[in-house]
């Protein structure tokens, strides 16, 4: 196994390659420490982060070559998703900001502000829906996680997105997941040397 926080993700890629079934459970229940601080937050979110692009971007990257013996190509789509909608996406937000102050000048507020009520709306119907959906709570249990489902969308799309175009040019630059906290340091001293 390679070291670094995304062994999940990178024994699931690794089992999908080996043509194994992964397969949804709706009855599983998945729980992780979740982090009590904003710095823990984003702490956790970086590394992880990180992995994933490690993982996708070098392990994996041979997704897209049609000539590789492990070319599969529901796992290049899958990547071509991350690359798409994640990657691009995250890349292209601080030039996407910059381009609307150029263009739009102050007015660039209102449309940054319509964009997040779009954002609030659409958290808020998927807030609703998964309540419906959810046999695991009552509706008087999710009367406090209203705020939460009011600002996810504003949190996760302005200012989370910074901190995962931070990690992503943590790993692209540094390669910073080969040198992370998160194993032991024999682990990672023998990682680094195979770098």
């Amino acid at each position: 196994m390679s070291t670094g926080p995304g062994e999940d993700f990178d024994i699931t890629l690794r089992m999908r390659r080996s043509g194994w079934k992964i397969r949804f459970v709706a009855e599983s229940w998945c729980l992780t420490d979740v982090p009590d601080t904003l710095k823990g937050l984003i702490g956790q979110r970086r590394r992880w982060d990180r992995d994933t692009f490690r993982i996708r971007m070098r392990k994996f990257g041979g997704s897209f070559n049609p000539g590789s013996r492990r070319f599969n190509g529901t796992e290049t789509w899958e990547q071509v998703d991350f690359v798409l909608f994640n990657l691009l996406v995250t890349i292209s937000f601080p030039l996407y900001l910059g381009w609307l102050f150029y263009f739009y000048g102050s007015y660039a507020w209102t449309i940054l502000i319509a964009v997040g009520m779009v954002y609030v709306a659409l958290d808020l119907m998927a807030f609703v829906l998964a309540n419906m959906l959810s046999r695991r709570r009552t509706p008087s249990d999710t009367l406090g996680l209203w705020p939460y489902a009011i600002t996810f969308g504003l949190f996760n799309g302005y200012f989370m997105r910074f901190v995962r175009l931070w990690a992503y040019l943590e790993e692209f630059v540094f390669r910073k997941s080969y040198r992370d906290s998160y194993v032991p340091q024999r682990i990672l001293d023998t990682a680094i040397s195979e770098i």
